[in-house]
């Protein structure tokens, strides 16, 4: 490189990396752009850009504010978070544009038209483009030749974000630069080159097209997901196999062939997924032990006990017959007693061994993409996830590129499943644990919200340690603040609420455990808990999952507290499945639920909508849900009080004329503020319009 630019590099390294603690903090893009981001074609010069609202000047008072150059003579300026804007550019050379206005979305304007797409195509001509991968924030570019320094003296300048943590610069004139990438935590690439053209570098390796990863699982794919969990030993029973042993009060003869038997039971509550606890065969430590099948000999065959490969072949196709995904439960931060080629041990653990990274990795990695590209599988929920974060470094990083490449190997070959290559983690720990031992280092996607189904069940019952300060008896308002848990996270994470899992005491028995409520089946709140529970799940921006048995109130008869009938907390859910012969009760739930799940598919506000809290107080709860991409608006309220309650909401919060209820079509007019009537333990979905 230009050996005088690189002494100053050194020198302002310190600057440098004040500068990023900056830029860290700045908001990247989704993976599509919420707002309005327009192009403008000035061969003269740099224009200026004046926008407004009703009440806003986004891009500053007259004049405006300077458009970003992306070469080629065009400039563009992007304003997130808006559905529709008016503009005026501000030509180099004097003048201005009319009064113009654009809706959410990309647009290009050139000789006095709009244009959905660039109009001159993508030539790149005698142009370098290079875009950057960054997870954390905003990196900068740095980038010479012998006698220039285009993107400015050392440490260059911003990148400019174009969604789902990629980075983009260009250079317009330039048959060749040298580079260097320094990342938003401070860190620089090597000296690198590119010739004219347009270039992508991810994980220190360059690109000439975009790579698979992040982008291969959108959030419509993810944040719409509903999926519901079954415990494989316990939930049915299909042949006359099984363990007939293990943890918690099922009979543990669950096997693969009850599960294809149900899978239309599963379809008809308007689930999209299913997840299975582990699948594969266990053959060291206990029958208790083996029967959960978290403590894995063979990562490659099913466990006999539970069917063979070629049912679960079966299964995999018939779900996806049924339009639903599939996820498989993968353990790769320990496994069985047995030792596994390819697989470095460490500490001992219950039955087995906990595994050692890096030197597991390629391992598991084979393990993740061998289900994918055999079976079609089409993502995993994976096991105590916080395991591999090992030595500062998060190998979810190295498995998630693996699975998601797979992914989109089949994706391009044109199958239609096995392509999705989501990941979910659990790390049963604060929100964060969660960021640095999941999230972090543009690792997992997804992680469980443990820290949010907390809050919901010490608002609606009790978190499981009773004696705990804070664990019943709270108001609404806990649940925005458990909500506001997820402020810490990148913006590519996609947290995924439960109310109950295998590992958790079920809902209904916590209802009994709170020693503010101490009522079961029996009491008409009891189910209206479940239901007031289950709303907020369903009003929740993310992907959701449930647990078998939630949507008929499970509780377990005669458990309410830890060793009750010699069960425990961390095993007592793992009871029979039931997919027919209800009570009424049960059956009123389940339908209840069932609506809220179509409900929720049919509306992007509840899945992919981005959240404005309106009421948080003692009893009454409310949020306004906007998906930016339809512009649809729905309000959720929620009355955790036993008492029927009336929630005002001013118009001017929300706007439209009349608010429409998705489950009763009851119409409320605006009559400068809404007032809301809602019945005790019970959530309303009201459509804006």
């Amino acid at each position: 490189m230009f050996r005088g630019f690189k002494s100053r590099r050194i020198v302002l390294l310190a600057t440098l990396a004040l500068l990023m603690l900056v830029f860290v903090a700045l908001p990247t893009e989704a993976t599509d752009f919420n707002g309005v981001k327009v192009h403008y074609k000035d061969t003269n010069g740099t224009p200026n850009i004046y926008t407004w609202t009703d009440t806003e000047e986004p891009s500053g008072s007259w004049p405006g504010s300077a458009m970003t150059s992306e070469g080629d003579s065009w400039y563009i300026a992007s304003f997130d978070g808006y559905t529709s804007l008016n503009i005026i550019f501000i030509p180099s050379t004097g003048g201005q544009s009319a009064d113009l206005s654009r809706s959410q979305g990309e647009w290009w304007y050139k000789d006095g038209t709009w244009y959905d797409s660039n109009p001159e195509g993508s030539n790149t001509g005698s142009k370098v483009i290079v875009h950057y991968k960054d997870a954390n924030g905003t990196p900068s570019i740095y980038t010479w030749t012998d006698t220039e320094e285009p993107s400015g003296s050392w440490p260059g300048s911003a990148m400019i974000s174009e969604g789902d943590s990629w980075y983009v610069a260009s250079f317009d004139g330039y048959t060749s630069l040298n580079i260097i990438f320094i990342s938003s935590t401070g860190d620089q690439s090597a000296d690198l080159s590119r010739s004219q053209g347009e270039w992508w570098y991810k994980d220190g390796v360059w690109y000439d097209s975009k790579p698979g990863g992040s982008n291969n699982v959108t959030n419509a794919d993810v944040d719409n997901l509903r999926i519901y969990q079954v415990m494989v030993e316990s939930f049915q029973d299909g042949t006359p196999r099984g363990y007939g042993d293990g943890y918690g009060p099922s009979y543990h003869n669950g096997d693969l062939r009850g599960i294809i038997n149900s899978l239309e039971y599963i379809k008809s509550l308007g689930m999209n997924a299913i997840w299975m606890t582990p699948v594969f065969n266990s053959v060291t430590g206990t029958i208790k032990g083996q029967a959960t099948g978290y403590f894995a000999d063979d990562y490659y065959n099913i466990d006999p006990n539970f069917g063979t490969n070629e049912e679960f072949r079966e299964l995999v196709d018939k779900a996806h017959s049924l339009g639903m995904y599939v996820f498989l439960d993968g353990v790769f931060g320990h496994h069985g007693a047995n030792p596994i080629n390819g697989v470095v041990d460490g500490a001992t653990q219950w039955y087995g061994y906990q595994t050692v990274f890096p030197d597991s990795l390629e391992y598991f990695k084979n393990v993740a993409t061998y289900w994918i590209e055999e079976y079609g599988v089409d993502g995993w929920r994976l096991d105590q996830a916080y395991q591999l974060y090992q030595n500062g470094h998060n190998y979810w990083h190295e498995i998630k590129v693996a699975v998601e490449s797979a992914a989109q190997a089949r994706k391009d070959r044109g199958e239609e499943w096995g392509t999705l290559g989501y990941m979910v983690g659990e790390i049963w720990k604060g929100q964060n644990e969660i960021n640095q031992q999941g999230y972090s280092q543009d690792g997992l996607e997804s992680c469980f919200d443990f820290p949010m189904r907390y809050s919901l069940v010490q608002v609606l019952a009790t978190q499981e340690h009773t004696e705990q300060s804070g664990a019943y008896g709270q108001p609404a308002s806990v649940l925005n603040q458990g909500l506001a848990s997820h402020d810490i996270y990148p913006d590519y994470a996609h947290p995924n609420l439960m109310l109950t899992n295998h590992d958790l005491v079920r809902f209904g028995d916590l209802i009994q455990r709170a020693p503010n409520l101490g009522y079961g089946k029996e009491h008409s709140d009891y189910w209206k808990r479940y239901k007031a529970a289950y709303s907020f799940i369903a009003a929740y921006t993310g992907p959701i999952t449930i647990y078998y048995g939630d949507e008929i109130g499970r509780e377990v008869e005669g458990f309410i507290y830890e060793g009750d009938l010699g069960y425990y907390d961390d095993h007592v859910s793992r009871d029979n499945g039931k997919i027919s012969g209800f009570t009424a009760q049960e059956n009123d739930l389940k339908n209840y639920i069932t609506q809220l799940m179509n409900i929720r598919a049919a509306h992007p506000a509840l899945w992919n909508g981005d959240r404005t809290n309106l009421v948080a107080n003692q009893t009454q709860y409310a949020d306004l849900k906007i998906d930016l991409d339809t512009g649809e608006k729905i309000v959720y309220v929620l009355n955790t009080g036993t008492q029927p309650t009336t929630i005002s909401i001013s118009s001017s919060q929300v706007g439209g004329s009349k608010l429409v209820d998705l489950l009763s079509d009851e119409e409320i007019s605006n009559s400068g503020s809404y007032y809301i009537n809602v019945d005790g333990l019970s959530g309303r979905f009201l459509l804006v319009q």
